[in-house]
């Protein structure tokens, strides 16, 4: 299982609740574009952002994707920069890598 990779001074698990505390959001993402006309949309999408050193998003971005959709990677991002993450200790920025899965569910 691929996890948050964070580079700087701040709690990793931290990073990833305030994810998945957006996680209905992210899925708004992926769901708005299957039922557009992508039925068999699925993947994963490999982002990176920086933290600053108020917590708020500074810069986000698109790694990889194997989903393939300019849509839903938007939409991703613009969801990572409304995310207010933990304060990182003494200031810095921080780094994340986030890989977001996205399925239909029943179909495999």
């Amino acid at each position: 299982e691929e996890e948050a990779i964070v580079m700087g001074a701040i709690d990793a698990d931290a990073v990833e609740r305030a994810l998945l505390a957006h996680k209905d959001e992210f899925r708004l993402c992926y769901e708005k574009e299957l039922n557009a006309e992508h039925p068999n949309l699925a993947g994963r999408i490999g982002t990176t952002f920086v933290i600053g050193s108020s917590g708020t998003v500074m810069q986000a971005g698109i790694e990889s994707s194997s989903l393939k959709n300019a849509g839903a990677e938007r939409c991703v991002l613009t969801v990572i920069k409304r995310i207010q993450f933990p304060i990182p200790r003494g200031g810095g920025v921080v780094q994340v890598s986030y890989p977001f899965k996205f399925n239909s569910g029943g179909r495999s």
